[in-house]
């Protein structure tokens, strides 16, 4: 073992960070956030107070594009900007920590909204009374396509250049490399955490995790586009976490179960190895259950020392080998099953609670079929009581129908309990890659602090280089060499004790925006008249929940199972 402290956290994030296999026809790539959030456009939205005024030298944009912080109505119909480039299209939102700031991510408006908080990048490409039933995949494409094209050879870099002259630009540039958020915890902080939260996951009093630090390495993709049957959706975080075994002492004496006692005091040592691995598998949003699955270390395929990561084509579920042929179904309590149906990818096709619907159409007219040949059968009296029994239960399937297609009306987080259904999971072994074996030297860094890359009020001035990009990767035109962000979340008196601009100062970050606990995409209307899209992911719930939390849980599983 060595001495956990700084110096161990940055040598074992960057020697260990997972090489993630793509599909040969992914287009979508681990994105750096912060170019994310600072994300606006030229346009002028229905919404926006000075419209009139502003069209005269701008362009209109009915699908509301831009970088905007919202939140909305639980059935999706009256919307409300909180921040962003539509409340002045000559400001992003700022990652800086100033709650007063109306524009900042730690604003007081926007920490208020809490969960119900979305951002909003792509738009909305519904019309007429539905505005907002669908995201705009192609648009997502366009807007991450420099990335997919560095990455992956057989994607084409379009120009962000929409029809209409509405024009997008990200106040911190997205670089030609993939981004990874590595996020170092104390695995005894989630039991804690779900004791003060009120999280189910952990049992109270659970200490099961205390000798163990995971290293969760984090990534956000633009979009989702899993095919078949599954849901698009902007704005997507996966992750995959590497456990370490550790000695760690705790003296926690008579403080109170506060956020202290989430992280260690300094001391204590670290082995100088993984022992297990877990990765995050997507979610079934019609039962709230984060999927993941657990491998040991010994038993991943390496890459050097790196495990390698295959990601599913479109819907970035991780797996410990490539699949071909397969579908993901939630209904089989596993990350995929053999694909022995076929798909309706029909975006009408009637799915889940429309069934009411159709029984209740099919019962009125069965009713006024049998009124009337049962009129001169068994008289009008008997039959007019035959059909009114026949049309009370098609009210009732009908009103069946309103309440399971209005059950989140009381839910800020409408459009969660979609059922994913069959969708395709390949992930194949002959596609790009990010990372490589540890052999190659790392791409020399990019550019300073001055430069587009840091431009805008979105960015820091703190004139450090942590989080620029590298200049590629000397391996090939399909291996790139990722930036890996470290965030420190192990020491009581660590880097969580004030925020880090962007770029940073030191390797051990805590960005502004990481607590965050609104989506990271648009929020649609919700089902079943969404169609073929669900609303944006979060990266943290409002239970202090994300992908480390899960893959933790499931560690502790097989640890009290004695499978790893």
């Amino acid at each position: 073992m060595i001495t956990l402290d700084q110096h161990a956290i940055e040598t074992l994030a960057l020697r260990f960070f997972p090489v993630l296999r793509f599909h040969e026809e992914e287009r979508f790539f681990p994105l750096l956030a912060e170019a994310w959030l600072t994300t606006g456009t030229n346009g002028v939205w229905p919404d926006d107070a000075d419209r009139t005024v502003r069209l005269w030298s701008r362009p209109d944009d009915p699908h509301r594009r831009g970088g905007a912080m919202c939140t909305a109505d639980a059935m999706m119909t009256a919307l409300s900007i909180l921040t962003g480039p539509p409340v002045s299209s000559d400001r992003p939102i700022a990652l800086d920590e100033d709650s007063a700031d109306p524009y900042s991510i730690l604003s007081d408006v926007i920490t208020r909204a809490g969960g119900s908080a979305f951002l909003d990048v792509g738009g909305w490409t519904g019309s007429g009374d539905r505005p907002f039933s669908a995201g705009d995949i192609d648009f997502l494409a366009s807007l991450c396509s420099e990335l997919g094209s560095a990455v992956n050879p057989t994607v084409t870099w379009t120009p962000l250049d929409v029809a209409g002259g509405v024009i997008p630009w990200q106040w911190i540039a997205q670089p030609t490399n993939p981004t990874m958020y590595c996020e170092v915890t104390w695995g005894g902080a989630w039991p804690r955490r779900a004791q003060r939260t009120g999280a189910p996951e952990f049992p109270a009093g659970e200490h099961g995790l205390d000798q163990v630090i995971a290293f969760t390495y984090n990534v956000l993709y633009g979009a989702r586009e899993p095919g078949g049957d599954g849901r698009n959706s902007e704005g997507q975080w996966e992750a995959v976490t590497l456990f370490f075994r550790a000695e760690v002492g705790r003296s926690e004496g008579n403080r109170p179960e506060g956020a202290d006692t989430e992280f260690l005091r300094r001391g204590g040592s670290i082995d100088e190895q993984p022992f297990a691995v877990v990765v995050s598998q997507g979610q079934d949003r019609s039962t709230d259950t984060h999927i993941t699955d657990i491998r040991r270390y010994d038993q991943c395929e390496h890459l050097g020392v790196r495990p390698v990561i295959y990601v599913t084509k479109g819907s970035h579920r991780n797996l410990f080998a490539p699949v071909t042929g397969e579908t993901f179904d939630p209904g089989a309590h596993g990350p995929h099953a053999p694909d022995t149906t076929g798909h309706d990818d029909e975006p009408g096709s009637w799915v889940g609670v429309d069934g009411f619907l159709i029984i209740s159409g099919l019962l009125v007219a069965l009713a006024a079929v049998l009124l009337v040949l049962l009129a001169s059968v068994v008289g009008w009296v008997a039959a007019i009581v035959v059909a009114v029994i026949i049309i009370i239960l098609a009210l009732i399937l009908f009103i069946m129908w309103i309440v399971s297609a209005c059950d989140e009306s009381s839910d800020e987080d409408a459009g969660d309990h979609v059922d994913n259904g069959g969708e395709p999971n390949e992930a194949g072994s002959t596609g790009p890659q990010s990372g490589g074996d540890g052999s190659e030297d790392p791409a020399p860094a990019g550019p300073g602090s001055s430069g587009g890359s840091t431009g805008g009020s979105g960015g820091g001035s703190s004139g450090g280089t942590v989080g620029l990009p590298n200049t590629g990767s000397p391996t090939g035109s399909e291996t790139t060499f990722p930036d890996v962000r470290i965030i420190e979340r192990v020491f009581v008196d660590g880097a969580r004790e004030s925020h880090t601009p962007f770029p940073a100062s030191s390797m051990m970050e805590n960005p502004t925006w990481w607590d965050y606990q609104g989506r990271w995409g648009v929020r649609v209307e919700p089902a079943p008249a969404a169609g073929t899209w669900e609303s944006g992911w979060k990266r943290v719930d409002e239970l202090e929940r994300d992908w480390g939390y899960f893959t933790g849980e499931r560690l502790l599983i097989a640890l009290n199972l004695g499978t790893i």
